[in-house]
């Protein structure tokens, strides 16, 4: 009989569908899927529980960034329905709005800014960083682009979906906090003597969503409190891995709440040893394991395009101010002369 983990283990390192780069992860075949417009086999993943917003491992993306690239609207509107995120940004902080726009797609645009996506929200790296999607569509000289995104009517129409989505949020989020506040909770905590921990993910996955729906910060806040004992970074972490609902009840259990309590762990030698101190299986900890070398992968990653970036913008500034001073007029009020 075929051992189920290690068929797991060949799937994580042969899946050989997405286009873009060496195959990490058997989800990747939402995001091949969805780029491909290919509708019914995108349905059959989401109904396998494959994460509607699984993110690219390189560039952040997900299957509703490809579909809103060259993607069919049925696709769209397919993941949309799902559940997929507008607001979600790649590792440039561009939205799915952004990526419809680069590639001219007109009728795109209008569903997404229909289900609620920000126009005025900002790139924040890359070429595009600091442009809204207006400022895209100008750029790439799509007219059609730019029309919609002016157009009072359909930015009435976003307005009314983002307060909907508002709604949609908070209700999300107070239901997520009552497994803590709740009376049951309450009397846990009198009679055994310690707070209930209620379901740390689906706190987290309700926090992460309010904060894209702008949910008031003060309720953001009140929630984000209930996360302890656990440390908001490894629940960060473990939901970006989609695999926080199947790691948390052990971690729970032998009191591991921290990422600095896990990264010992990291080291592929070290497996046996983190399958001892969490008691998981081979599978969920072989997944753990790879969450934490990409945990110190990313932050790597992140430091190197901050360091990027501020070098750039102190170019930049070097550049402009040379430039100020070339054009300023000397004594003998020519500019650009020597003086």
């Amino acid at each position: 009989m075929e051992d189920t983990s290690e068929h797991h283990y060949h799937m994580w390192h042969q899946n050989e569908h997405h286009p873009h780069v060496a195959p990490k992860h058997p989800h990747h075949s939402l995001l091949t899927f969805a780029l491909q417009g290919d509708e019914k086999k995108v349905k059959q993943l989401l109904r396998k529980g494959i994460p509607v917003d699984f993110q690219h491992d390189d560039q952040g993306m997900t299957a509703l960034q490809y579909a809103a690239m060259q993607g069919t609207p049925g696709t769209v509107e397919l993941l949309l329905y799902w559940g997929a995120n507008v607001e979600h940004g790649d590792y440039e902080g561009k939205t799915a709005l952004m990526n419809a726009v680069e590639k001219h797609r007109p009728d795109i645009i209008k569903m997404l800014l229909e289900a609620g996506a920000n126009p005025h929200r900002k790139a924040t790296h890359g070429v595009e960083g600091g442009m809204t999607a207006l400022d895209i569509a100008k750029q790439r000289k799509c007219a059609e682009c730019e029309k919609i995104l002016a157009d009072p009517e359909v930015l009435k129409q976003h307005d009314h979906a983002v307060r909907r989505e508002r709604h949609r949020a908070e209700r999300k989020l107070y239901s997520a906090m009552s497994s803590y506040t709740s009376i049951f909770s309450k009397a846990y905590q009198f009679f055994v003597g310690q707070k209930f921990k209620g379901d740390p993910c689906g706190l987290y996955r309700a926090v992460h969503h309010a904060h894209g729906a702008h949910v008031n910060h003060e309720l953001i806040a009140e929630a984000e409190a209930l996360f302890a004992p656990f440390e908001k970074e490894l629940l960060h972490l473990l939901e970006r891995r989609y695999i926080c609902d199947d790691i948390i009840p052990n971690l729970s259990k032998y009191r591991l709440y921290t990422l600095k309590e896990l990264e010992k762990f990291k080291g592929h030698d070290n497996l046996p040893n983190l399958k001892k101190a969490t008691g998981l299986d081979w599978e969920p900890a072989h997944l753990l394991q790879r969450a934490l070398k990409y945990e110190v992968l990313f932050h790597d990653r992140e430091a190197r395009r901050r360091k990027h970036f501020a070098e750039k913008a102190q170019k930049d500034e070097v550049r402009r101010m040379e430039e100020t001073e070339s054009a300023a007029p000397c004594a003998n009020g020519r500019p650009g002369a020597k003086c």
